[in-house]
């Protein structure tokens, strides 16, 4: 502070203990003990002295501002012209050449010497009191740590006594203990009565203050103000002898230990200072510069650099020039020959980062070509060290993009492409470089990255680097640029070329002429896996898919990481219905390559297919990760998410594939069948119809129409449609199932056979297609044949849902219910919600009434599955026609009734819902109404054999014998083996008096079914009455053997005894 009014005694204490950082304690009047530690006394010090007051144990001594700097620092000392200590000019020159390496010094040396420094000053922490406000800046600063700079005045603590002085203390203090007598309770500020402050003489005392060290400690006497002045002369011998000494009562070292410590200060300055100038040198003979032309690198002597001259780098250009060249010229013979003058530049010159750079791309593109030689990579290895090391030389900015290059070369000819792209593109400088374009445009199009690989290569311009003009001529099918690249005798063109001419060629030929190119490539591995990758598409083509996967098995021995072989082999599983391989195949092309979309995709739909739903979705949200505006892998993930019926969520998917790309058609296609699905008809309608006839979708979208019109009852429409749809494109499987449905409906089985059959040649593993042709088989009748069709697929297939609800289907025909009711039970447990597995349950319950582990009973259990179809698909035809049947058969007359009326109402042409009709007639006694319905579903369909036997049934009720006689025939005629159908005929003949024809049916119902009871008695009575008592006998005992317990065995036993005793017909 500069003259700032002093209050009273309290700011005073407020001022020292923010001073000391301590806080304001009561004052104590009691003197000090002897075992106090530090000291307490407040001494009023000038401003202008600038001293220090160091602090120990048991002392404390007042420095001067010249004292202290000399403790400060040694080095300080003898670098201080201003020092009272003598110096000769030689003595300054040399310590001027000291502060020159001192001030090259390095950091750690300071820190060295300031903690050696702290050593000497050890004390206890809570004697020690610094300034915060003071920044060490020179050697000395661990002594400053160490006392206490009083850079503001300070007034003297009040006391409430004088303290005792001992005899032996020094005059200062004396003449302090004088003044603190001489004071009043304020300590040392004047009061009046009151104890109101009177302004003191401190002010007085910072105005009068000298500027140079004397005048200030001479000023210090007088500035004490007050009731006695102290003169100059009474501090003279004090200043002169040593520091000024602040003692305490408990005060009682010798003086003579004072100088020792100034001779051991010193000494280790002395030493510090000689550290400081060898710290210096050792820092000097490391640097770039070193000493004498030599230098110090890691404990090895080497000379200093010496930059090459112009000619040297006009030569050094040369080379450089002819490798870029050779880079372009894409040719690893050229590259190879100007492999050996890269060393001979770094050893001319150890620092010239683009010939290490050049040397390593080299290196690389070597590797690229020619594969993963140790005599290239032990190389590059070496030379990708010194290059680092040379950077850590050299203080300029550097350009890396060739050592990046030169990673990315390497790492190709493993097979990390999209690692190598990712990594290549986010480290180059100079993405614009013709040389970086080329080499991301060909990484891009390596990994299927289309987009980016346009983008890469198009902006080329006229660069002439052959490589990047053959991949651009890739990405543009541009085969008059491949050929004039093969004329100059590219080789990768030349391969190019030929490799074209022989795939056009799908033959066993085909492959000898592959074999002949394989053999000039075969020493560049790049190209040699291209000619094996070909020659796995021939045999896959041929129809051999083991021999195309040992092809691309083969390119996996070279190259584990070749993320195309993996993925053609993955496709070629999945085409052998290797399922589980496939996956895995999938999984592992995306662990070489990355995530690339048309693996993920494939690997996606696959999982779809086979209920992996949780891991199928996982993986879109990596790829959308990686593809986030792919409308392709938002149109997966609906499709996916509509196989665990999440609808809203799966339109929302489509919604955000089409806001993504409006013109992306399967996502359109997959909202329409939404719609369908969920019977918004007319939405689904302008859907299907905003697909052009132009695109090569317009044949889904005729299909989609076609279920539209199946979904409205209109059959007609809809088959036309399927038509259509199979006319513009020929390979949609499910198209075929609908038309053939719509085909055996109107019982056009031979069409709908035919039309199978010549898809199955197109297809002729398609799952789907024989699917629907045992179904065909079936509906014929030929239900064993039907199961021997599907069964090749029961194992490797077991995914397909269609597969388990056709195989079903055709057992439920077959009458084998069990086995039907097993395959549907596995299906619930999958959690299958499709309609059909409740509708074909209760078929197979229906059937098989003696089930007797069905609690509910046969009927019951067949009506509730078939409610529970029917609230799913109202109006679905067969689930009406179904839920009639049982109705009937549970013999609920009204409710049968009304199922009836509502399905002839949908479909009025149902020939079996007519006949459901006609026996609700028949059993409500309405027999003219049962014929007239009868007859009707009699024109509706071609298979008329059960209806005949209805209609016979019925005219044989009513008493009609010709009506009923003509219509057995007719079931005769239909079923040949049905052996009952013969019974009644023989009956009916019986009735008529037409013996012969009733003989000749009843022998033929027992020829079929020899266990046929009834026959053999109405034979038997036949044969009695015309004299033939032999068979009649022997008819009769067969009825008893057959029926012993039966309603006539009374009867027929008493004919055995009259016939055979010749007695009395009965």
């Amino acid at each position: 502070m500069n003259g700032g009014d002093n209050k009273s005694g309290g700011d005073a204490d407020d001022l020292l203990s923010r001073l000391l950082d301590l806080e304001d304690e009561p004052q104590d009047t009691t003197p000090p003990s002897e075992e106090s530690e530090g000291f307490f006394q407040k001494t009023l010090i000038p401003d202008s002295d600038k001293t220090e007051l160091l602090v120990k144990n048991d002392r404390t001594e007042l420095l001067s501002k010249s004292q202290v700097s000399k403790l400060s620092s040694p080095v300080d000392d003898f670098l201080n012209l201003d020092s009272e200590a003598d110096a000769t000019s030689d003595d300054l020159n040399e310590l001027a050449s000291a502060a020159d390496f001192l001030d090259h010094a390095k950091v750690e040396n300071d820190d060295k010497k300031s903690s050696s420094l702290d050593s000497i000053f050890d004390g206890p922490e809570d004697a020690t009191i610094m300034d915060s406000n003071q920044n060490s800046e020179n050697f000395g600063d661990a002594v400053k740590g160490d006392t206490l700079v009083l850079d503001e005045p300070l007034e003297a603590a009040p006391a409430a006594s004088t303290p005792q002085v001992s005899e032996d203390a020094d005059p200062i203090d004396a003449a302090l203990a004088e003044y603190a007598a001489s004071s009043n309770d304020t300590g040392g500020l004047n009061v009046d009565g009151s104890g109101t402050e009177v302004k003191s003489d401190l002010s007085q005392l910072i105005e009068e203050s000298s500027q140079t060290e004397e005048q200030s400690v001479h000023q210090a006497g007088k500035s004490f103000g007050g009731k006695k002045e102290l003169s100059a002369e009474d501090f003279a011998d004090v200043f002169q002898s040593g520091p000024i000494q602040v003692p305490q009562e408990s005060y009682a070292k010798p003086r003579a230990l004072r100088g020792n410590s100034k001779r051991i200060v010193a000494w280790f300055g002395a030493v510090a200072g000689v550290l400081a100038i060898l710290g210096g040198g050792i820092w000097r003979f490391q640097s770039e510069e070193g000493i004498f032309g030599y230098r110090m690198e890691s404990w090895n002597l080497e000379t200093v650099y010496r930059a090459p001259d112009e000619a040297t780098r006009e030569e050094f250009a040369k080379t450089f020039g002819e490798v870029r060249e050779a880079f372009d010229f894409d040719d690893p013979s050229k590259i190879k020959a100007l492999l050996v003058s890269l060393p001979g530049i770094l050893k001319r010159d150890e620092r010239n980062f683009e010939a290490a750079s050049l040397l390593l791309e080299s290196l690389g593109r070597l590797i690229a070509w020619e594969g993963v030689k140790v005599e290239y990579t032990s190389k590059y290895d070496e030379t990708y060290q010194q290059t680092k090391s040379m950077a850590n030389r050299i203080k300029t900015p550097l350009n890396w993009d060739a050592t990046y290059r030169a990673d990315a070369w390497k790492f190709m000819a493993t097979g990390e492409l999209s690692n190598s792209m990712s990594q290549l593109e986010s480290r180059v400088t100079k993405p614009s470089d013709a040389d970086n374009l080329a080499l991301l445009g060909e990484l891009a199009y390596r990994t299927d990255n289309i987009e980016k690989a346009t983008s890469f290569l198009n902006k080329l311009g006229k660069s002439k680097n052959r490589r990047g003009i053959f991949y651009l001529a890739l990405l543009k099918n541009d085969l008059s640029t491949i050929q004039s690249l093969a004329k100059d005798k590219y080789l990768p063109a030349e391969i190019e070329v030929e490799l074209r001419e022989i795939s056009s060629d799908n033959s066993r030929e085909a492959l000898s002429k592959m074999n002949k190119v394989y053999e000039r490539s075969k020493d560049y591995p790049w190209l040699a896996i291209k000619i094996q990758s070909r020659r796995g598409d021939l045999y896959s083509s041929l129809g051999d898919e083991a021999k195309a996967r040992e092809e691309w098995q083969g390119i996996l021995d070279r190259n584990p990481n070749d993320a195309d072989a993996w993925f053609k082999i993955a496709m070629s599983n999945e085409r052998d219905s290797l399922w589980d391989p496939a996956v895995e195949a999938y999984r592992s092309s995306l662990k070489s390559g990355g995530m690339r979309k048309a693996v993920a995709l494939r690997l996606i739909a696959l999982l779809r297919v086979r209920m992996k739903v949780v891991e199928a979705l996982d993986t879109i949200e990596q790829a959308i990760q990686a593809y986030p505006k792919s409308p392709e892998l938002y149109f997966e993930r609906g499709e996916t998410q509509l196989t665990i019926y999440q609808e809203d969520a799966a339109r929302q998917s489509f919604a955000k594939s089409l806001e993504l790309d409006p013109n992306f058609e399967p996502a359109t296609l997959s909202l329409a069948g939404l719609n369908l699905r969920q019977q918004e008809w007319k939405q689904a309608e302008e859907i299907y119809k905003k697909i052009p006839a132009s695109s090569p979708n317009y044949a889904l979208a005729l299909k989609g129409l076609g279920e539209l019109s199946l979904r409205q009852h209109r059959l007609n429409q809809a088959q036309k449609f399927f038509a259509l749809s199979l006319k513009e494109d020929l390979r949609h499987e499910s198209t075929y199932a609908h038309l053939t449905s719509l085909l055996l409906r109107s019982e056009e089985d031979q069409k709908a056979l035919a039309l199978v059959e010549s898809g199955l040649a197109l297809m002729p593993k398609s799952v789907n297609l024989h699917i629907t042709r045992a179904r065909i088989l079936s509906f014929m009748g030929k239900d064993q044949e039907a199961l021997d069709e599907i069964e090749p697929y029961f194992e490797s297939h077991n995914h397909l849902e269609e597969l388990s609800i056709a195989r079903a289907e055709i057992l439920i025909a077959a009458g084998k219910s069990k086995e039907a009711r097993e395959i549907l039970k596995s299906l619930e447990l999958r959690e299958v919600r499709d309609t059909r597995v409740n509708y074909l349950m209760g078929r197979a319950y229906f059937i098989d009434e003696d089930d007797k582990t069905n609690i509910l009973g046969a009927k019951e259990s067949a009506w509730r599955l078939a409610q529970q179809a029917l609230k799913a698909e109202p109006e679905n035809e067969s689930y009406l026609v179904f839920a009639a049947q049982v109705a009937l058969a549970m013999d609920e007359r009204a409710l049968a009734q009304e199922i009836i009326e509502r399905t002839l109402k949908v479909y009025p042409d149902n020939f079996k819902v007519l006949v459901f009709r006609g026996d609700l007639k028949f059993r409500t006694g309405f027999n003219d109404e049962a014929i007239a319905n009868f007859r009707r579903a009699l024109s509706r369909t071609r298979f008329k054999g059960d209806i005949y036997r209805k209609l016979a049934v019925v005219y044989t009720a009513k008493g009609d014998t010709l009506r009923a006689i003509q219509n057995f025939s007719l079931v005769t005629e239909w079923f040949p083996g049905d052996a009952r159908s013969h019974l009644e005929l023989g009956k009916l003949y019986n009735d008529q008096g037409l013996f012969d024809r009733a003989k000749r049916s009843l022998r033929k119902a027992v020829q079929i079914d020899p266990q046929l009871a009834d026959a053999y008695y109405f034979l038997a009575f036949i044969q009695k009455d015309s004299g033939e008592k032999a068979q009649a006998v022997r008819n009769f005992e067969k009825y008893l053997e057959l029926d012993p317990n039966g309603v006539e065995a009374a009867t027929v036993k008493d004919e055995v005894y009259f016939l055979k005793n010749g007695s009395i017909e009965n």
